[in-house]
């Protein structure tokens, strides 16, 4: 259609940084670590890589599944889960150890009907840098996902590998991303979170970090509005000052109930039709209790150990919504519609909307981010000829590139470091929601609008912030937020051909 706008472009510090690494390859070209350069800069063009963290036993292994589509992760506390694994998508099945010292090597593995089965052989979990494993999946080719050991971890088993994962001190390992697993907050989480909004360039921060509520069912111990129960304490939580300096969102999910829904075979669909198919009374007596349920005799013929593999699938909160859902529908749901039901009674699609929003939106931004975080290590641990002049670019590109800028006035906001009227409030973090959402909605207009109505829209933007920026009722912070807003709107009057003479000048005086 006539008039309409390609929002698509590519990233300003993304360019910069990959220029930047370029001279970097130069630079460190021929020496030990060239490998190291060529390693950040491919990084630029491959998938994101999304940690998911928090405490033993937070639910990161389930809720990963549920995220891929397969039981792949094992959710146990054997050796294999004390060391942080990768998973990313593949041409073909293979299970890779990279150990802190040494080669990498191929392991041995094998896929059971629970998880991904694997052992690492002679080396011990203080051995092992990481494991990596390929594997074929639609869910993750645009994101590498990473499984870490519990942060309470109180043994030196993995020790820092933690660390080194989201503070950028190994340039393989650095995550682009961060999914906070919590189940409340107590004294193991408060440490984390400040340590975590320490430094708000190297470490994760609000803008590339998602809190979610893990095991929501059991806030109320598998009571039928427990997740409702939850969306209270998450929103309790996102108003907590502690949690939004690390993420400016939490959602509660019920991981268990997101993988059975993601991962249902038949037969247990046909052994949960059937329980569904008792008596009222006798159904809701035998869901008063896990052991109920898997010893109390009954009229069906679905013995003990199967009873508690349903409960191991599902839960007591599950088997209740899909029993509870069964029986509303009695014989007109299917196998693929009992799963989509539980997905949506998991919570899981909205952790799915969110990481769309936070992460995939961002994706060469916080990519690029990760890049210089690397960069920056190699440079500091192992200096060259040349380095002083590329720390100096570096410096420049940090300093200099709006996309950071808007990423910390976004931070300042959602932590409530900085304050503006609510009014300021909506348009600042719509204006800022990042280049690749529609042009149309970041100004407050329908996503569909023609070139004309978004170069009106944009312009009165900017005036307003002009203006803002410039008053001497708005202090040091407040004006400086604006300026940076006020590029922002200058941006997108350019990119929709605006001459220069009706932006004019927005330094300020």
């Amino acid at each position: 259609m006539a008039g309409r706008v390609d929002d698509a472009s590519p990233s300003q510090l993304a360019t910069e940084t990959r220029a930047l690494l370029r001279d970097a390859t130069r630079v460190y070209w021929g020496t030990p670590h060239a490998g190291r350069v060529a390693e950040i800069l491919l990084r630029l063009d491959a998938p994101l890589r999304v940690a998911l963290v928090g405490r033993m036993k937070a639910g990161k292994s389930t809720l990963l599944n549920a995220l891929v589509g397969e039981r792949l992760a094992r959710t146990d506390t054997g050796e294999c889960t004390k060391v942080v694994t990768w998973y990313h998508d593949g041409p073909t099945y293979r299970v890779t150890l990279h150990p802190r010292t040494g080669p990498p090597e191929s392991l041995r593995f094998a896929r059971t009907s629970t998880s991904l089965e694997f052992e690492l052989g002679h080396a011990t979990v203080a051995d092992v840098d990481r494991v990596e494993v390929e594997w074929p999946s639609a869910e993750l080719r645009s994101m590498t996902l990473i499984d870490t050991p519990g942060i309470a971890r109180t043994t030196s088993e993995g020790g820092d590998a933690f660390g080194r994962l989201v503070e950028g001190s190994s340039e393989a390992e650095t995550a682009d991303a961060v999914i906070y697993l919590l189940r409340h907050i107590g004294r193991a989480d408060e440490r984390f979170l400040a340590e975590l909004t320490n430094d708000d360039f190297v470490r994760p921060n609000p803008m590339n970090t998602v809190g979610v509520l893990s095991r929501a069912d059991e806030l109320s111990a598998g009571d039928p509005a427990a997740m409702r129960h939850a969306e209270a304490v998450a929103e309790r939580y996102n108003a907590q000052p502690l949690v939004r300096g690390l993420c400016n969102s939490v959602v509660p999910v019920n991981g268990l109930l997101a993988e059975a829904g993601e991962t249902m075979t038949e037969t247990e669909f046909r052994h949960l039709r059937a329980i569904s198919h008792l008596p009222a009374d006798e159904l809701a007596d035998l869901l008063m209790a896990v052991d109920r349920f898997i010893h109390w005799p009954t009229s069906l013929s679905i013995p003990s150990e199967t009873r508690r593999l349903l409960i191991d699938r599902l839960g007591v909160f599950g088997v209740r919504a899909a029993t509870a859902h069964l029986r509303a529908h009695r014989s007109m749901v299917t196998a693929d519609q009992l799963a989509d039901h539980l997905v949506d009674a998991s919570g899981l699609r909205r952790v799915r909307d969110l990481l769309q929003v936070r992460f995939s939106q961002r994706r060469a931004l916080l990519k690029a981010r990760s890049a210089l975080v690397s960069l920056g290590h190699l440079i500091e641990r192992f200096p060259v000829a040349g380095t002083p002049s590329l720390e100096r670019r570096l410096d420049q590109v940090r300093a200099g590139a709006h996309e950071l800028a808007e990423l910390r006035v976004l931070e300042a906001i959602s932590t409530g470091q900085l304050k503006l009227r609510p009014e300021q409030t909506d348009e600042a973090m719509r204006l800022l929601s990042g280049a690749a959402t529609a042009m149309g909605p970041r100004l407050g207009l329908p996503a569909a609008s023609e070139a004309p109505a978004l170069r009106a829209a944009a312009l009165a933007a900017l005036v307003r912030w002009r203006e803002s920026a410039e008053s001497p009722l708005s202090s040091r912070a407040v004006a400086e937020a604006c300026r940076v807003i006020t590029r922002t709107c200058e941006g997108m009057l350019a990119s929709l051909g605006t001459p220069d003479a009706a932006v004019g000048d927005s330094s300020g005086p």
